[in-house]
């Protein structure tokens, strides 16, 4: 059997074990859930590299809990039970659309990957993408785009806890990761809405927005590399490396709830000059 062969019989053995779960009490932090999780995400990536499945997958939650985001008035509490079984339901259809491509493509040909002009493993550029774990549903369809635009250009991207999954501390795995790539890229999404306070001991007069604390923390590592960076930042998205001039690199503020952001032509030449930054880093 080869390695693709095993990889979609597990894909299958993971859809016949979604029954299973949903007789189980929700805990999507049980150790059999765990396995499960990473099992269909190393599939999922294995077949495709890289994988919008992957992406898709990594972005089901199957608890209650919805934080606050950009647009959101207030966090959003789905009961248990219900989260669960629409978790597995999403888990489901992207399981089956994985496993019938696959299926597909061994049905309308035999040609190796390479002959059909998807990039081999050993010819990806690793590209690390710093971007937090959970992403509103409005920001989903322009993040999907993205990653699927770096497959077209030969880049593979990595990111913890999407395409990667710790078995350390997450920042030593950060720092292993960062260190197998050859650029960097860091997606600043909102995650905090800052309506009141002070700032230096000045009152806060209009909301902003924060992102992730670890695009600071990555961006520092791959920074300290000298690994040729490229931000981008949804408007209004503040402080730290999404300040004009806090690092010198390409830094970009677009509206990231459009789908189509990353086509727009201004942006695609710096992805390209960028691509060839980390080409040029690889060899």
């Amino acid at each position: 059997m080869s390695t693709r062969d095993l990889h979609i019989q597990r894909l299958r053995a993971a859809l016949n074990e979604i029954p299973g779960f949903l007789r189980k009490s929700p805990d999507a932090g049980g150790a059999d859930f765990k396995q499960w999780r990473q099992s269909v995400h190393q599939s999922l990536n294995a077949l495709w590299s890289p994988s919008t499945y992957a992406m898709r997958f990594g972005n089901i939650h199957f608890h209650g809990y919805t934080p606050p985001g950009y647009g959101r008035v207030r966090a959003h509490c789905e009961p248990p039970r219900e989260a669960w079984k629409r978790g597995f339901a999403e888990a489901g259809v992207v399981i089956r659309e994985a496993i019938e491509e696959a299926c597909a493509e061994e049905t309308n040909t035999s040609a190796p990957r390479a002959q059909l002009g998807v990039e081999s493993d050993s010819t990806m550029t690793n590209v690390f993408v710093s971007r937090p774990t959970w992403l509103a549903p409005e920001f989903k369809a322009g993040h999907d785009g993205f990653i699927e635009l770096l497959g077209t250009l030969g880049l593979r991207p990595r990111t913890l806890g999407t395409t990667d999954y710790p078995s350390r501390a997450p920042l030593d795995e950060v720092i292993e990761l960062v260190n197998q790539c050859q650029g960097a890229i860091i997606l600043g999404y909102p995650q905090i809405t800052v309506s009141a306070g002070t700032v230096k001991d000045k009152v806060i007069e209009q909301p902003f927005l924060l992102p992730t604390e670890w695009n600071h923390i990555e961006a520092g590592l791959a920074h300290a590399r000298a690994l040729p960076l490229l931000a981008i930042h949804h408007i209004g998205v503040k402080r730290g490396i999404f300040d004009r001039g806090a690092m010198n690199s390409f830094l970009y503020e677009r509206d990231l709830t459009e789908p189509s952001w990353p086509l727009e032509t201004a942006l695609l030449r710096a992805i390209k000059k960028w691509k060839e930054e980390c080409l040029q880093s690889r060899s």
